[in-house]
């Protein structure tokens, strides 16, 4: 019966190591699954993800700047086409009702008036 004492003595101290190990574990496993837990880490995976991306446009930018002005002239214009296209209507109406005067000031006969008038004035 004395060497069975030892081993029983061995595989309870094994036994006990083992719990504790797994208790540990078990400790381990419920602080990573805590909600607070999972959004941090999901906030860092994020992070990653977002200097990763950042470091990439950055390097096509450096690799081909014109494509780059391009794409963000092209997203500004959308992002603003509203504007554009009022301030586009602003310009063409001015255009037209400029080019209405002039037809009807010439028609009047106004044309023939101007170097008259600056002869006068000289």
């Amino acid at each position: 019966m004395n060497e069975i004492d030892p081993r029983l003595v061995r595989a309870r101290r094994q036994s006990e190591a083992a719990r504790t190990r797994l208790t540990g574990t078990l400790v381990e496993i419920q602080n990573r699954l805590r909600p607070a837990a999972l959004i941090d880490e999901a906030l860092e995976d994020l992070r990653e993800k977002a200097d990763e991306m950042a470091h990439d446009a950055i390097e096509m930018v450096k690799a081909r700047p014109l494509t780059a002005a391009g794409v963000v002239l092209a997203v500004l214009a959308y992002l603003f086409r509203g504007q554009l296209l009022d301030a586009l209507g602003a310009v063409l109406d001015r255009a037209k009702a400029t080019e209405v005067e002039t037809h009807e000031f010439e028609r009047e006969g106004g044309a023939g008036e101007i170097p008259a008038l600056m002869e006068k004035n000289l």
